[in-house]
């Protein structure tokens, strides 16, 4: 009588590397297992392409954002209703121009400008006396 050795590996399933993306290799338990275990699949669901995908995304929100705290800063500091600030003071606090939400046209005593919204405050930049203003306005 021949003797066979046993395999180690009785399993009819390949062998898989886990898909999160540290090259494990396993031996997955069902034909459907693509992660190694639970911990694995966390990982990958919180740090996969989903969140490559917003990263743009939550810049530009955090933007906005921040613009929104320094405009309501300004708006909060000034005793008038629409205040008038130099643009280089807002760039000191970080507020960038080209960050906001929408665009709305307005006329206001017969003079039509632009409105950039932000959440809960809007500007329009012009200039005055060759300097760069923004009015802040209150949404």
């Amino acid at each position: 009588m021949s003797r066979t050795k046993k395999n180690n590996d009785p399993s009819p399933l390949a062998k898989k590397i886990c898909a999160c993306g540290c090259e494990i290799e396993f031996q997955p338990k069902r034909s459907d297992q693509i992660y190694l275990n639970s911990q694995h699949a966390d990982y990958a669901y919180n740090n996969g392409k989903r969140k490559e995908r917003y990263e743009s995304e939550k810049l530009i929100s955090k933007a906005i954002r921040l613009n929104d705290r320094i405009a309501e800063k300004f708006f909060k500091c000034s005793e008038s209703l629409r205040p008038k600030i130099n643009l280089v003071l807002l760039r000191m606090e970080g507020f960038q121009i080209d960050a906001f939400t929408r665009v709305i046209q307005k006329e206001v005593l017969g003079q039509e400008f632009q409105l950039l919204h932000l959440y809960n405050f809007g500007f329009r930049i012009f200039n005055q006396d060759k300097t760069t203003m923004i009015e802040i306005h209150k949404l």
